[in-house]
């Protein structure tokens, strides 16, 4: 299982994804593992600057990955009662609070009815968020491998890999166009304006999941 989670605000929220439900929220605090049994994860890709993501989705779809749930992850809601939660959610939030949007994606090795969302009929308008979330903007990210879990157990040979996406940076301005900065010498005087360019490039392969430099796969979706 991978997990694309984009942290972002109310105001750049895309259309197409839902809020996570109550059943899930309880669903996720009960397989919590208790601390004292918790297993670590690791970082297998360390944060870095100006990363482009839109190569990887088609990565994943060209490796067999199922989009199967798309869904809005409050921090608010992580930790609180479903009956505090109802009265947070009756307030009108600011357009600057901050929330997860995440995209679960499964080979079809280990897809079962379990992972497909139950409301899952809106999967057009959940690849259109992420297109707006991926394409002609970077991220600052990093890569987890964490174990998965059923019932506070982790399940052998099963692995949850968490895409952390933060510190969104867009490419073109407001019309479209492609941004640029300028180039200057020692002295701080301008020399050329030069384009915004990712510095690395996250990629799928065989060996797994890659952070690759620009300049070795330049070619943006």
């Amino acid at each position: 299982m991978i997990d694309l989670k984009f942290n972002t605000t109310l105001r750049n929220l895309p259309d197409g994804v839902r809020q996570e439900t109550e059943e899930e929220v309880l669903r996720r605090q009960e397989n919590k593992v208790p601390q004292e049994q918790k297993v670590s994860g690791m970082n297998i890709l360390e944060s870095v600057d100006r990363v482009y993501v839109a190569n990887f989705v088609k990565d994943l779809q060209e490796a067999g990955y199922v989009l199967v749930s798309a869904f809005v992850r409050g921090g608010v809601f992580a930790s609180i009662s479903p009956a505090l939660r109802r009265l947070v959610e009756q307030r009108k939030p600011s357009p600057d609070s901050r929330v997860s949007v995440i995209f679960r994606f499964v080979h079809p090795d280990f897809l079962d009815s379990g992972f497909i969302d139950s409301g899952w009929g809106e999967a057009d308008k959940a690849q259109n968020a992420l297109r707006e979330l991926t394409q002609d903007v970077m991220w600052r990210s990093e890569v987890w491998d964490n174990p998965f879990f059923e019932e506070q157990t982790p399940v052998e040979g099963q692995h949850m890999f968490s895409i952390n996406m933060v510190s969104r940076q867009s490419l073109k301005d407001q019309n479209g166009m492609p941004l640029s900065r300028w180039l200057r010498d020692n002295s701080g005087d301008k020399l050329e304006k030069i384009s915004v360019d990712p510095k690395f490039v996250l990629a799928l392969s065989e060996d797994g999941i890659e952070m690759l430099n620009y300049e070795d796969r330049p070619v943006l979706i």
